[in-house]
């Protein structure tokens, strides 16, 4: 049998239209206008963008967003930052946080290579709850991000400015390691994990009596009589550790050892029954304290190759001495 030598008028079909729109693309003219999405427009970089790139990008791998970004901030409570802030905040941050820890005292040169966040994004105000408490993270974030609230109002000359500022970057970062180098949750959670909330609501009454960054953020016997540092360790587990990291890194050691001296004493009360309810739980609740206050020290020191009290002395010295000189500078 003969092949079909026989063209397939099918395919001769299929092709003919496509041969006769090939050859008029060939022949019309090109187009100024692409038919592809327009791209971010390009505009030239400030100064405080290129300061960034320097001071933060290139030597340190981390992104920084500070312009207003409606799709970044739904479900929160804040609001855009001022750009003349933005430089204010990152220096403080700069020195405090990134420098600090690659000193010798603590970690070392490039003791941050591969621990830091990716990115940090910055916020005008205060991130508060639907219970109204403000938070030092991001609930819905993730470790690899940080957090910057409360920009438009940063001085940092002001203390009680920086120490928010630095308690809230210390327990984000503190969550970033923790990701990093797991700690035993099991172990740690048997100390204290009857006392976990699961909801900010039972904390925001006694957050209300307190006024400054200091009160609200600082050690506090109202969490050191349920066997925590601060009233937002009695969130969870991973907020506990991060925050005894966080306050640790901002308290002086004699700051520490007056706050479980004070958690020692029980509340007083006529009835002798009630005082000896109040003293079995101040002794239990300092107790609890100083477990985990060894459990951090050594988890500390063997997964993160640093001495806490090292770390805690030399950052508030350089704390000191950086709210002098931007107070001068004024």
């Amino acid at each position: 049998m003969r092949p079909n030598k026989q063209p397939n008028k099918q395919l001769i079909t299929l092709l003919l239209p496509l041969m006769m729109i090939t050859s008029g693309c060939q022949n019309a003219p090109l187009s100024d206008t692409s038919v592809l999405a327009p791209t971010a427009e390009t505009t030239n970089e400030s100064e405080l963008d290129q300061w960034i790139m320097q001071s933060i990008t290139q030597p340190y791998q981390i992104e920084v967003l500070y312009r207003w970004d409606e799709k970044e901030l739904l479900g929160t409570y804040v609001c855009p930052p001022q750009e003349e802030k933005v430089k204010s905040v990152l220096e403080t941050v700069k020195y405090l946080f990134l420098e600090s820890l690659e000193l010798s005292p603590i970690g070392g040169p490039h003791y941050l290579k591969s621990k830091l966040p990716i990115r940090i994004k910055m916020y005008g105000g205060p991130n508060l709850d639907p219970h109204g408490v403000e938070l030092l993270y991001n609930p819905l974030g993730t470790p690899v991000e940080m957090c910057i609230y409360n920009v438009n109002s940063f001085e940092a000359s002001d203390p009680e400015k920086v120490y928010l500022l630095m308690r809230s970057v210390f327990h984000q970062f503190a969550k970033r390691m923790l990701e990093l180098y797991p700690y035993d949750r099991d172990k740690f959670y048997r100390i204290s994990g009857h006392r976990y909330l699961s909801s900010t609501e039972p904390i925001a009454i006694p957050l209300s009596y307190h006024h400054s960054p200091k009160e609200r953020f600082g050690l506090d016997t109202y969490a050191g009589r349920r066997g925590c540092y601060t009233i937002y360790g009695l969130l969870s587990a991973e907020d506990d550790m991060a925050e005894m990291i966080s306050a640790t890194l901002l308290s002086t050691p004699q700051e520490i050892q007056n706050f479980l001296e004070e958690v020692s004493i029980p509340d007083e009360d006529n009835d002798p029954e009630v005082s000896e309810r109040y003293a079995r739980e101040a002794i239990k609740a300092h107790s609890e304290l100083l477990k985990k206050q060894a459990f951090l020290h050594q988890y500390i020191k063997v997964h993160w190759g640093v001495d806490l009290t090292k770390a805690e002395v030399t950052i508030l010295r350089r704390m000191a001495q950086f709210i002098q000189s931007k107070a001068e500078e004024e």
